[in-house]
């Protein structure tokens, strides 16, 4: 039988070596336990010969057991990083490094051992750390659950844990905040005539700021006066895509058709829509610092407090639902895909939601005479 049996030094447990098509492999666990006896390592080198000759030997089905939750996390972190967003990486990588690799270093628990509650009690640790209930929801429902997903399709673990419900983590919701189309106006004007086109779009348009930032000259056609939207930014980094990875047709506003005629393009050979004096990144980009900064002094200008994002986008979508639109209005002007992310960025009258919902229903016609025969 190829293959050897050994004791590990200093301990009183056994583990199997093992040559197979290239590789050295190195089995200690049986059916969950540590091999406490050479009979039990025997044994199950015995199996592994059966499964090979039959021609159906999965290394993964003897290693159940023996990959801890921190190094499998930083295995699972350097095999998926290139196929993630610039942002999903980083983000993932911070919540191993700072949050899960330390909690579950000294840990004796395996992968193939969390259950339920290893969940709460790493959740509770979290919150008392302080962290909020967003940020410990992301971790663990997010993070660590993508981390468990991948080792079910790769057949480490055989099944999904429950993970703890968004309720129990006691997300406090923002509350969300707008300001009047007047008052949007007096802010964008009071900003350097330089930076007011991009501002137009943003609020206008209602859109991501990584999506004016990334607008590409190409990206706009004047004959059907859409624009593209296929450009994002991640982590700072420029991507071919954009938060939703698909290409979006956005109609150009009618304001905005104008501005586009009158504005003035300081650096022709940019590939980019908008462009800033100031900025040092290629093609005079705008960033996000940059934009957040324009905002916040026009802000400061007309004595108003609230973030860019607040200010224009949701804002604007604000004075839709105050126009009296619909939801379902409100969700193609905004180009969501859900009725849940209307609700998120407008301050919708439950009453009126009811109202119009009521509205739509068809009136039942009277019930038809039977004939007389």
């Amino acid at each position: 039988m190829a293959g050897s049996v050994h004791q590990q030094k200093g301990a009183d447990w056994w583990y199997v070596r093992k040559y197979h098509k290239g590789h050295y492999y190195s089995f200690s666990w049986y059916h969950g336990e540590r091999m406490e006896s050479e009979r039990m390592a025997l044994k199950l080198l015995g199996q592994i010969q059966g499964d090979i000759e039959r021609g159906v030997f999965n290394p993964l089905k003897y290693s159940k057991g023996q990959s801890p939750i921190a190094a499998y996390l930083k295995e699972w972190l350097s095999l998926n990083e290139s196929r993630w967003s610039p942002a999903t990486a980083s983000t993932y990588r911070s919540y191993v490094t700072t949050h899960l690799e330390p909690y579950f270093r000294d840990s004796r628990v395996v992968i193939q051992e969390v259950r339920k509650a290893v969940l709460d009690r790493l959740r509770l640790h979290l919150v008392e750390k302080g962290l909020s209930g967003q940020t410990a929801f992301s971790i663990i429902n997010g993070c660590l659950k993508s981390c468990l997903h991948y080792a079910w399709e790769s057949e480490v673990i055989d099944h999904m844990p429950p993970f703890p419900r968004r309720k129990d983590f006691a997300i406090k919701a923002e509350p969300l905040r707008y300001i009047s189309l007047d008052v949007q106006r007096s802010i964008i004007e009071a900003a350097d005539p330089e930076h007011r086109p991009v501002l137009w779009w943003l609020a206008l348009h209602m859109r991501r700021p990584s999506e004016a930032i990334s607008l590409r000259k190409s990206d706009y056609d004047p004959e059907r006066k859409i624009f593209l939207l296929r450009h994002g930014q991640s982590a700072r980094k420029n991507v071919d895509h954009i938060k939703t990875r698909d290409v979006h047709e956005l109609p150009c506003h009618a304001q905005m058709v104008q501005i586009l005629r009158d504005m003035k393009h300081a650096h022709p050979f940019s590939p980019f829509m908008f462009t800033c004096e100031s900025s040092k990144q290629p093609g005079k980009q705008y960033t996000k610092e940059i934009l957040n900064r324009i905002w916040r002094d026009a802000c400061k200008k007309v004595g108003v407090s609230i973030n860019l994002y607040n200010g224009t986008k949701h804002s604007t979508a604000q004075s839709y639902v105050d126009c009296g639109y619909t939801p379902e209005q409100t969700m193609l002007v905004l180009g969501s895909k859900s009725m849940s992310t209307v609700r998120h960025y407008t301050e919708m009258d439950k009453v009126e939601i009811r109202r119009n919902l009521m509205e739509k229903v068809v009136p039942m016609s009277e019930p038809r005479q039977k004939s007389q025969k």
